[in-house]
């Protein structure tokens, strides 16, 4: 089990340092993340529904449609309906939106392209190994977590390579599948990110969670109290800590957590045996990358509000 959440870790950590690096490209563009991932959507599958893109983007339905509308308003996105599928409305990029979203990607590729080179790593190596574990997981319309279907949200391939866009599918079908298991007891991913946390680091108070986690104070509170009610997780006071309340999880909440990550090592182990990739070696390469992206210099902010 190790090995395999070790890669999950390293993965996530690597995506969570690329994608505080591109929220300050993306910011500069006035464009937020989830319309950065509608516009990858429509590049790679042009013509796809709305419903389609909501299931890719792993979001609701209503919050997949508000940033459709944004990027309709800014011409950057366009609808069509095709003879025989009544009103059903079929999603493609404009001319603007191509360019938007070339311009994006490609200063969004070359730093984690230069942080594999800094590392010593084959950036299309590594973009060829996620790929191969997302045509596998791709390839499973539907996989069961404990007699629940979770349908895969990696829209189609890419052609070219590109690590980020790899990277990202593989932790967005992870994510969704670890949130249909959730899902059966009543808890979030951001609820079991908490708990996972406070399992590993027992004693944090509300507002070291929200400083580890990068989640506001209120929010924490909220999914706190969540966890308390449902015995995961406890408050307890120790001396010297004042009225600060401070968190550790609860016997049940330990066996939870280990319930779930067990679930997750197991599945990542199958794909990565099934494509034949060592989840040890491929751990190491990714803390390597992500090393050097964590030591990369962010873009000036000079440029702010362009588009």
């Amino acid at each position: 089990m190790s090995d395999s959440l070790d890669l999950e870790r390293a993965a996530t950590a690597l995506a969570r340092t690329m994608n505080s690096y591109g929220e300050t490209v993306l910011r500069r563009r006035n464009t937020s993340y989830t319309q950065f991932r509608i516009l990858s959507i429509l590049t790679e599958t042009p013509g796809i529904p709305g419903k389609r893109v909501a299931h890719c983007l792993g979001v609701s339905g209503a919050a997949a449609s508000k940033q459709l509308k944004i990027l309709t308003r800014g011409e950057l996105v366009a609808s069509r309906t095709q003879r025989g599928e009544g009103r059903a409305q079929r999603l493609e990029l404009t001319h603007a939106g191509r360019e938007l979203f070339t311009a994006l990607a490609s200063e969004l590729h070359t730093p984690l392209v230069e942080c594999c080179r800094i590392a010593g790593e084959d950036f299309s190596e590594l973009s060829a190994i996620f790929r191969a574990l997302n045509d596998i997981v791709s390839t499973r319309l539907s996989e069961k977590v404990t007699g629940r279907t979770a349908e895969s949200p990696i829209p189609a391939p890419r052609t070219t390579p590109n690590l980020g866009h790899e990277l990202s599918a593989f932790l967005a079908a992870l994510n969704h599948r670890t949130e249909a298991q959730l899902s059966m007891h009543g808890v979030t991913l951001p609820q079991f990110a908490i708990l996972r946390l406070v399992c590993a680091s027992p004693g944090l108070n509300g507002r070291e969670i929200a400083e580890e986690l990068d989640y506001s104070t209120p929010t924490v509170s909220g999914h706190l109290a969540h966890l308390r009610a449902l015995g995961l997780a406890m408050d307890v006071s120790r001396e010297g800590s004042g009225n600060t309340q401070q968190l550790e999880s609860t016997a049940a909440g330990r066996g939870f957590t280990q319930e779930v990550l067990e679930s997750t090592a197991a599945w990542v182990h199958e794909v990565c045996s099934q494509a034949g990739v060592d989840e040890a070696a491929l751990a190491t390469r990714l803390l390597a990358v992500g090393a050097a992206a964590a030591e990369y210099p962010l873009p000036e902010a000079s440029a702010a509000g362009s588009r």
